[in-house]
């Protein structure tokens, strides 16, 4: 998605809450967000 090249995670967040999803969908959205960012961190950091 675009927001998230451009702002890194506040564009991510920006998108969850300019398109309002349902809460429990946007937790695990950002759980799965911060899981994968802690992967590649550690692989390729």
């Amino acid at each position: 998605m675009v927001t998230m090249g451009l702002y890194g995670d506040y564009g991510f967040i920006w998108w969850l809450t300019e398109y309002d999803i349902c809460p429990i969908i946007r937790c695990n959205i950002l759980m799965l967000h911060a899981a994968a960012r802690k992967s590649y961190e550690e692989y390729f950091l």
